[in-house]
């Protein structure tokens, strides 16, 4: 195998991270204070296991999501039936960066 960069082999690595962080595993999903905190694991974990990327940025739509009602169907929501909202309020951005080495 070359030494060389791979970019499909860091392309992949990165969609599993993303994956792992926003999804979780099957069975039990995983649990996020915010889309911020979702966007900052994802970088971080991308930075450690990629050493070639020197910096990430992430841009999202920041889509809100509401419980629905379902009482009138005789039925109790646990908050696992969400109905999006029709517009985005705007983008989610972040952006980490490598430290750099000292150049001493």
């Amino acid at each position: 195998m070359s030494l060389q960069f791979s970019f499909l082999c860091s392309r992949d690595t990165i969609r599993d991270i993303v994956l792992e962080k926003f999804a979780g595993p099957h069975d039990k999903g995983e649990y996020s204070p915010s889309v911020q905190k979702t966007l900052y694991d994802i970088q971080v974990l991308s930075l450690s296991r990629v050493p070639e990327i020197e910096d990430m940025e992430i841009s999202l739509p920041n889509i809100h999501y509401f419980n629905i009602d379902m009482s009138k169907m005789g039925l109790v929501n646990k908050d696992e039936v969400l109905l999006p909202s029709d517009n985005p309020y705007g983008r989610i951005t972040g952006t980490v960066k490598r430290k750099l080495a000292s150049r001493l």
